[in-house]
């Protein structure tokens, strides 16, 4: 799932329990064939700066920034081999880990610092 107005660029994969469900307008649902892009790797390449520049070079601003759904059916990704995106996949994988765990950490030790 991408957001395609408002927060523009947010996307997430879609949870089991909303397969086939509605979304809205503001929402656009990408599929990939599975055979040739792994659903991770599309999520990394949106919050890569790669994917970040697509997006904002599409993206049409006034009060409510969005992009058309037309737009995001042309954005040309590309798409390395399933076996290097499994790479791609870990290593960002891990790298979200540690990250979470330092802000987890991070913020144990403020509230340890509060509490003194």
């Amino acid at each position: 799932l991408l957001t395609i107005v408002g927060s523009v660029g947010n996307n997430i994969l879609e949870p089991d329990w909303l397969d086939g469900a509605n979304i809205t307008q503001t929402t656009a649902r990408i599929a990939a064939n599975e055979e040739n892009l792994h659903n991770k790797y599309l999520i990394y390449f949106f919050q890569s700066q790669v994917g970040r520049i697509m997006i904002n070079k599409n993206m049409r601003v006034g009060t409510r920034p969005g992009l058309n759904i037309e737009d995001v059916e042309k954005f040309d990704i590309t798409i390395p081999s399933i076996k290097e995106q499994q790479k791609i996949n870990k290593n960002k994988t891990n790298m979200i880990d540690v990250y979470e765990r330092f802000f987890l950490f991070r913020d144990l030790f403020k509230v340890k610092l509060f509490l003194v």
